[in-house]
């Protein structure tokens, strides 16, 4: 039996951070996680060594040496191999549960979506990089602004 792959998306500042550490806080006393299996909490980009490199290439805000769209596409796509092959696979084989900040649907999001990259293209790519590991959970996170969450007066 494998672990669990939960992943967390949403847009930066939208609280994954703060409820990935909340999750790892609670899940280990949970009665979930079957004893003697860990939990590990990973990220992308910069999951993995490598992808801790491509990280820095990848967030660069310097406009001359921002990467094309399709560069951005397939440097994502490097960290995301690595991270399947060196941190995600393993874990889950092992009967460990992984939480990941960002997974595949970041990349239909900010890439195909956002940049406008044919969304075939990147599945097929996908399909490759993820070498059949998919995630058993993925929460959204909205963006709630200060005024939402506080509750209408009647």
């Amino acid at each position: 039996m494998k672990g669990k792959f939960i992943v967390i998306e949403g847009i930066d500042g939208c609280g994954k951070t703060t409820q990935i550490d909340e999750l790892s806080k609670w899940l280990p006393n949970s009665g979930l996680i079957k004893k003697g299996s860990k939990l590990i909490t990973t990220r992308e980009p910069g999951g993995s060594l490598l992808g801790k490199k491509l990280r820095g290439l990848i967030l660069d805000n310097n406009d001359n040496n921002k990467p094309s769209s399709l560069a951005e596409l397939l440097l994502y796509s490097a960290d995301r191999a690595e991270h399947v092959s060196k941190i995600i696979s393993p874990a889950l084989n092992n009967n460990d549960w992984v939480i990941s900040d960002r997974f595949s649907d970041s990349t239909l999001a900010y890439q195909g979506y956002g940049r406008n990259i044919n969304l075939e293209i990147i599945k097929n790519i996908e399909s490759i990089v993820c070498q059949g590991e998919s995630p058993d959970h993925t929460f959204f996170l909205r963006n709630f602004s200060r005024r939402e969450l506080i509750p209408k007066k009647k």
